[in-house]
């Protein structure tokens, strides 16, 4: 993931991030990144929502989710995963 967050930076290695940045913001930076995906992550999630789309549009039933597209979605949530893990909206 570090090497990922250098790429987004503009930073040459992980060594050089972490001479520049503290434990915790690197830490931050990542929580970042499973909330706002940048990258490949981010391409990922864009092409499983236009796939779904195409999708759903020609009657697809049980309807397909932009997870379903995804090779590496071990990270996306569904909304009642999220409503589980969170408690839901207050």
């Amino acid at each position: 993931m570090l090497f990922r967050l250098c790429l987004e930076v503009g930073c040459f290695h992980p060594d050089h991030l972490k001479r520049k940045l503290t434990s915790r913001q690197i830490a931050d930076w990542l929580a970042y990144s499973e909330i706002e995906p940048w990258g490949m992550a981010h391409q990922e999630l864009l092409h499983g929502v236009a796939v779904s789309n195409i999708v759903n549009a020609n009657g697809v039933k049980p309807p397909a989710r932009a997870k379903d597209f995804m090779p590496s979605a071990d990270w996306l949530m569904s909304a009642e995963e999220i409503f589980a893990t969170f408690g839901g909206l207050k």
